[in-house]
């Protein structure tokens, strides 16, 4: 019996260990969301690197990838792939030199108002030049993060700063508005439709409305939003359905179009749309802006209660 019983003990112990609290760790109480670490996420390198931007000033095709080492073998190049540049030394090429590979992809409308935003270009990878030539220069591949392809554009590197980490605090799912600067999520990098923790999201204001490098956004939709893209004011509750004006739904006539039947009708919904006024909204996630336009910001979703979505709104903490 003793054995057994220290038996017990070493069995338990680890769970009850398990049951202590950390200090490197806390749970959002009473939010069914899983535990997370005191500060919020950093933005990855890559992710920082390959955001994207939408802005108002088109790239000209000037210097691009016309070749690559193993341009017989493959047609696409990915980190640690040699590429070649009609970038050379009487262009001011230099070894050692960083330059970003972008892709524009167009003109773009916001989608729900159809305002001109600018430009929307693809950041696809990070080239270091290891040799130069009067007219080109050859350059490897640093980071990827979409497949390079000949006719890729290069510029110049600028260098991109990630936003501090900062102290955690539990969002809010059922924040009311604070009045604060707010737009609304427009486009995703890879054009989803659903995003979730570290996806890249581009929304409707800019340096023209006094956005910031580091600032952090609630994402929030209204109440009675579906999940999927939507617009601003889209209206989903369905009120004939939720209210069928249908009096053989009655069992008894003694109650026949009683007032206080929730299939009374017009009525009835007139009385719960008015009831709604002041619904705290839907708290799904939080963003980080890491570059900043003219028109447009894009931000880097740190957080999620439950997918984003193309629509969500935004607003400034």
């Amino acid at each position: 019996m003793p054995r057994l019983r220290r038996f017990a003990t070493l069995l338990l112990l680890p769970m009850l260990i398990s049951l202590l609290p950390t200090s490197g760790v806390r749970a959002q109480q009473g939010s069914g969301m899983p535990i997370e670490p005191n500060r919020a996420p950093i933005v990855h390198r890559t992710d920082l690197y390959c955001a994207g931007v939408i802005s108002k000033r088109e790239i000209t095709p000037e210097f691009m990838v016309v070749g690559g080492e193993k341009e017989t073998e493959i047609n696409s190049y990915t980190t640690s792939n040699v590429v070649y540049l009609n970038y050379g030394a009487k262009h001011g090429a230099s070894v050692g030199e960083s330059l970003y590979v972008v892709r524009p992809r167009g003109k773009y409308e916001n989608p729900f108002t159809g305002k001109d935003l600018g430009w929307y270009i693809e950041e696809v990878g990070m080239l270091r030049i290891i040799s130069v030539q009067r007219n080109v220069s050859t350059a490897r591949v640093e980071t990827s993060c979409d497949p390079i392809r000949l006719g890729d554009l290069v510029r110049a590197y600028s260098g991109y700063v990630a936003a501090a980490p900062r102290e955690y605090a539990p969002l809010n799912r059922w924040d009311l508005p604070s009045g604060k600067l707010s737009g609304q999520i427009i486009l995703s990098r890879w054009n989803r439709n659903f995003m979730t923790e570290r996806d890249v999201a581009y929304i409707d204001i800019g340096d023209d409305k006094g956005v910031k490098l580091g600032q952090y956004y609630t994402i929030y939709r209204d109440p009675g939003i579906p999940e999927g893209p939507v617009g601003r004011g889209h209206r989903v509750l369905r009120y004939d359905d939720d209210f069928p004006n249908r009096v053989d739904e009655y069992r008894d006539d003694r109650y026949r179009g009683a007032d206080f039947s929730t299939l009374r009708g017009k009525k009835r919904e007139a009385e719960v749309v008015d009831g709604r006024k002041g619904l705290p909204r839907k708290v799904v996630g939080e963003m980080v802006i890491i570059r900043v336009e003219d028109k447009a910001a894009t931000g880097y979703i740190t957080r999620v209660t439950q997918e984003v979505n193309i629509g969500d709104y935004v607003e400034l903490q």
